[in-house]
């Protein structure tokens, strides 16, 4: 909090007050950074006294002198006086001044009649801050230096001009973190109620543009942050040209955050180009050919770069130069072809060419290969279903309590509501795998809207759908609402969200959006972000961290690929997660280890060991082979013996069948094979073998054991099968499930 005290009108008004010195230190003016106000220590002294004993005119105070740093700066004066409003000169003997030379004046007229010392002080005081602001604004466009405030720190620490905002009422600028307390107490409010969130946002209204933006733009810049990169922004009018566009063309729904992302990319480069080159003054400057270098130093300034290691601090800033740099030269070339200037069209242009065929290898390559790196090498982490179930669990069981608190209150209260519009705010995300900012936009016109319209189904669809279908069709209800790039994705509403959701209706009616926030002048909603966040923290998961609305929608994506969704199914899945099938499998299908360890690992032990000619036209999942296998690898003898060995089983086996030819029969192409005593199972040992449960199931499932299950059903035997190996008990499984396949005519 900045520590802070008043400057004392009312010992200004007394005619037994002297004035004090300044006692002010001088501040070192190459301390001081572009857009930075310098503050002095000491109190800034109202020289609103009528004095009868000083005859001659108020201290002309034009010349600041040492007051004011040189330079491309701001200064907060040090020297006590005040704007005219009407003559904008600074005065020292600002009433006096005004009732000598503007006494016709409405306010002053009313200012010197005026009777009661406080009234007196009050009408001054107005006069004063009104003038005060009218140079304020000037100092705000870049036109003046020295921003005059109400309240001035006590600390010797420097205070940037963008901390300073006018209060809405009577136009004094204050320290934007103590507004509030000025604000709590303006005489010139007259009763009304301001509410403290908005405060500094009505004061910022009053702040001057040097070049009129449009409304829609003012709201984008209202909101900003304030800052140097703010100053530099609202005083540019290519930069806001360039915003102006964003905001025109962009069907995005975050098309003002797209906006503003982009001119504070060009703020930011332009203050750091300012600092390499004095060339540079204005945005339009960037575009110049002759200062293509400097824009490039100045990018990796912006974007953290380090010439040993080849990285960027922010990789994502330095791939936002590049486009925010095509859209401002576009800016700029059209205003040059409105003026009829063919010559600063080809600097433009040749501008172009340069930032396309030098700008990827001295900026976007490091920054691409730093994004890539970044993205293999980070880990895949995944919310775990254990957490997932129970964190479902978890807002169910709320849900049913706060619905039981709002059965007794009758009206929801505020801490109901809000508990109520978090938990299903939750909810929803949760169970579509929507975006956040989807759903949280949600107006309650459109709500009520679509809710009270009929959907008919088409009776072929209808009469398409099976049972479980149906019975979906009737316990869900399904909501059309803004996706990415305009496209409309569904949110799809279960009976016990339909109720939530229209208690939350019939709460915010007359307001914007299904999920307000509690403020009687709040204009946002709910972050549904920030909702799931908290209230994983509350059920006790092993990973709350994990569970993200990001993470919970490639999770679903991600697990899809466990089963063999067919092509149209999976455009339907990609259609409700809101893109396109190839965004679906390049960004949000993660690979997962697993699957990568059993089944890729098969074809890269069939590949070692040669018998990849084995399956030919099989996929992997009908492959027969564990992941035992990939561990060890048979000779071509023993594989010799096994294939003798499966060669004469199928024969012989009693489910009947196409008698197969031996392989002793088949030619080799090398010398013949000697003959082998086959090792054949009694009826005793198959019995046995399919008795074991752990084989059952793989007889059902078609699967074959690994070496550690055929080890452990030997063991089990108790010498009954001495005579056999791990790979005689697989192959006789194998045998067992080729032999149980139905014939193909």
């Amino acid at each position: 909090m900045v520590e802070e005290h008043l400057d004392s009108d009312e010992d200004a008004l007394d005619p037994d007050y002297i004035q004090p010195e300044s006692d002010t230190e001088e501040v070192d003016g190459s301390a001081a950074e572009d857009g930075v106000a310098v503050v002095s220590d000491g109190e800034e002294e109202d020289c609103n006294e009528l004095g009868d004993d000083d005859d001659g005119e108020g201290e002309d105070c034009s010349e600041l002198g040492d007051d004011q740093n040189q330079g491309d700066m701001f200064v907060v004066t040090k020297k006590r006086y005040s704007y005219c409003l009407y003559c904008s000169q600074p005065q020292q003997k600002l009433p006096r001044h005004c009732a000598r030379r503007h006494a016709d004046e409405i306010l002053v007229a009313e200012a010197v009649a005026a009777h009661d010392t406080k009234e007196k002080r009050a009408k001054w005081l107005h006069i004063r801050k009104l003038g005060n602001h009218e140079h304020n604004n000037l100092v705000l466009k870049g036109e003046a230096k020295d921003l005059v405030v109400r309240r001035r720190p006590t600390s010797k620490k420097k205070s940037q001009v963008h901390s300073f905002v006018p209060c809405a009422h009577c136009y004094g600028y204050y320290h934007r973190q103590t507004l509030w307390k000025h604000n709590r107490d303006c005489p010139r409010k007259k009763g009304i109620q301001v509410l403290k969130s908005n405060h500094v946002r009505a004061g910022r209204k009053l702040m001057a543009y040097r070049y009129e933006p449009s409304a829609q733009m003012k709201q984008c810049l209202d909101k900003c942050i304030h800052d140097k990169v703010s100053l530099v922004i609202r005083n540019d009018k290519n930069i806001l040209r360039v915003g102006d566009t964003t905001l025109s063309t962009s069907n995005s729904s975050r098309n003002g955050d797209k906006a503003m992302e982009k001119m504070r990319v060009l703020g930011k480069l332009l203050l750091s180009a300012r600092t390499l080159s004095a060339d540079i003054t204005d945005a339009k400057d960037l575009v110049h050919p002759s200062n293509f270098d400097v824009v490039v130093d100045s990018a990796k300034c912006v974007s953290g770069f380090n010439e040993e290691t080849q990285t960027h601090n922010s990789y994502s800033c330095a791939l936002r130069v590049g486009y925010a740099l095509s859209d401002l030269a576009g800016a700029v070339k059209s205003s040059y072809v409105k003026d009829q200037n063919r010559v600063r069209v080809t600097e433009v242009d040749d501008f172009l060419y340069l930032l396309k065929s030098e700008w990827h290898a001295r900026i976007t390559a490091s920054a691409h290969r730093q994004r890539q790196e970044m993205s293999w090498k980070a880990p895949k982490l995944l919310p775990l279903t254990e957490d997932t179930v129970k964190f479902n669990s978890h807002l169910k069981q709320e849900e049913k309590k706060v619905k039981a608190v709002i059965e007794l209150e009758g009206k929801p209260s505020v801490t109901t509501y809000k508990r109520l519009a978090t938990i299903t705010l939750a909810q929803v995300v949760v169970f579509n795998r929507r975006r956040p900012k989807e759903v949280e936009m949600i107006t309650v016109d459109d709500y009520k809207q679509q809710m009270s319209k009929e959907k008919p189904v088409h009776d072929e669809v209808m009469k398409s759908l099976s049972a479980p279908e149906k019975i979906a069709l009737e316990r869900l209800s399904m909501l059309m609402v803004r996706g990415k790039r305009g496209r409309g994705v569904p949110v799809l509403l279960p009976n016990n969200l339909k109720e939530s959701t229209d208690l939350l209706a019939d709460y915010n009616d007359g307001k914007k959006f299904l999920f307000s926030r509690t403020g009687d002048g709040c204009q946002t909603p709910l972050r549904a972000y920030q909702v799931v966040s908290d209230l994983a923290e509350e059920p006790g998961l092993k990973d709350p961290a994990s569970i993200r609305c990001t993470k919970l929608r490639k999770h679903l994506a991600t697990m899809s690929q466990l089963l063999a969704l067919k092509k149209n199914e999976l455009e339907q899945l990609a259609n409700h997660l809101g893109h396109d099938v190839v965004t679906h499998r390049e960004y949000y299908r993660l690979p997962m280890e697993t699957i990568l360890l059993a089944k890729v690992s098969k074809l890269l032990s069939l590949a070692e060991e040669g018998r990849l000619h084995e399956f030919k036209g099989k996929s992997l999942s009908e492959v027969a082979i564990s992941e035992d296998d990939s561990v060890e690898v048979t000779n071509s003898e023993s594989g010799a013996e096994s294939d003798l060995s499966d060669s004469e089983e199928i024969v012989q086996a009693p489910c009947g069948g196409v008698e197969s030819q031996s392989r002793k029969d088949t030619p080799s192409a090398g010398a013949a094979r000697p003959a082998k005593a086959y090792n054949r199972w009694t009826n005793e040992q198959e019995s046995f073998l399919k008795g074991q449960k752990e084989i059952q199931v793989m007889l059902k499932s078609k699967k074959i054991p690994g070496k550690s299950l055929c080890q452990l059903v030997i063991q089990r035997s108790n010498g009954l099968l001495h005579d056999k190996k791990w790979h005689h008990v697989k192959n006789k499984v194998h045998n067992m499930n080729t032999a149980a396949k139905p014939k193909q005519v």
